[in-house]
């Protein structure tokens, strides 16, 4: 996921300091977000805090489908998305490795 469109920057840099309390300026520079991988990382988070207006349990699995939806507000690139997330769950963050 990638953070995109100022309007963005601007409602998600709240979030990201509630979350991290850490100050950004993705308005002034948005190109972090594509170079600096811990900025991606923590615009990725707190979009998604944004999204779901704080109430993570809308989501009451983790559901690809309905993150998709609610993040993106549709189904749009649905079937790379569900690839994507298969690779980096297993390949870079080793998820079936972690105990339940």
């Amino acid at each position: 996921m990638h953070l995109t469109w100022k309007e963005n920057y601007i409602r998600v840099i709240p979030y990201a300091k509630e979350l991290f309390n850490e100050d950004f300026d993705w308005v002034n520079h948005p190109e972090y977000l594509a170079e600096k991988e811990k900025d991606a990382v923590y615009s990725a988070v707190a979009y998604f805090y944004f999204r779901l207006k704080k109430d993570i349990s809308k989501l009451n699995e983790w559901d690809i489908d309905k993150v998709s939806y609610n993040v993106n507000g549709g189904y749009n690139g649905l079937p790379e998305r569900k690839e994507q997330f298969i690779r980096l769950s297993t390949q870079v963050f080793n998820l079936s490795d972690c105990k339940k």
